[in-house]
């Protein structure tokens, strides 16, 4: 098994620890805000600190979920992780707009290079890691995912 990534490693420490953990976000519209919680209490971001817990989380999510941070995108969304055996996993649920009012249009996920009937199918079988099972119907974003295996 490969290393775990700093973040990773705060997650897995948090979690053995009996921690909850959640999460939060808000993104587009050339911003992405991902918030963290640890037992129900918001754990605010130090941006200036490179090892910031709440920092490496929101990049980590933001780029493996594919949360968007730029154009007329806009999702809003929440997640749990926990452990699931030696399986790290999130389970979210977002739903994703236009410009942050407006409802995607079929079109407009074609035009993103998503099928809408394909997101209207439901869920897929379980996802191994890295990989993701989500049942999206638009505008909703939301699945299943293994963040990373423990040891």
């Amino acid at each position: 098994m490969a290393e775990l990534l700093p973040v990773q490693q705060q997650i897995a420490d948090l979690l053995q620890a009996g921690h909850t953990l959640a999460v939060h976000w808000d993104c587009g519209g050339d911003e992405s805000f991902v918030t963290t919680e640890v037992d129900g209490a918001e754990v605010r971001a130090d941006y200036g600190n490179d090892a910031d817990f709440p920092t490496l989380l929101d990049r980590y999510l933001t780029e493996l979920l594919d949360l968007p941070d730029a154009g007329d995108f806009h999702m809003e969304g929440n997640g749990r992780i926990f452990r699931e055996e030696a399986s790290v996993v999130i389970e979210y649920e977002s739903v994703f707009t236009d410009d942050g009012s407006d409802l995607m249009t079929a079109e407009e996920w074609r035009e993103m290079g998503l099928d809408p009937a394909e997101l209207l199918s439901g869920a897929k079988e379980p996802a191994a890691e890295g990989e993701t099972t989500e049942s999206q119907s638009d505008p909703f974003y939301s699945g299943r995912r293994v963040l990373f295996t423990l040891a």
